[in-house]
């Protein structure tokens, strides 16, 4: 026969029902909480899911918003760039003339302007008529 233990220490062999009865406690809680806890970490899933989604909607829309604004940028400087360069180009067959009007003495006396005359490759091609005389 097999010592219970009831009044030494012994070597428990016939004891072990505590034991199986938490194990099973235990499994039932488990089983219990299971399924709240799953439909919870369900819900955090589909949460961080979606707040991941909407960070890389705003991460999109901020670079996409950067392209445009250099875009604008670059055109807006090639307009300046342009507008400035324009001035200082030669149009062929036009010449810059200053308007005359009242002068003040900050401004000073106007320049007298050369007139300048447009020679065409056809011109500096054909013989000039001061050298067939």
């Amino acid at each position: 026969m097999k010592c219970p233990g009831l009044h030494c220490d012994g070597c428990r062999d016939g004891g072990g029902g505590l034991a199986a009865l938490l194990l099973v406690v235990l499994a039932v809680i488990i089983a219990a909480a299971a399924r709240p806890v799953a439909h919870a970490a369900d819900a955090v899933g589909h949460a961080v899911l979606e707040a991941l989604e909407i960070t890389g909607i705003v991460l999109v829309s901020a670079a996409g918003l950067a392209i445009l604004a250099g875009m604008a940028y670059g055109a807006h400087r090639a307009y300046r760039w342009h507008a400035v360069n324009r001035q200082a180009i030669p149009r062929q067959g036009h010449m810059a003339q200053r308007l005359s009007g009242p002068q003040s003495a900050a401004i000073g006396a106007p320049r007298k302007v050369i007139p300048l005359t447009i020679v065409t490759e056809e011109e500096q091609c054909s013989p000039s008529p001061r050298s067939s005389s």
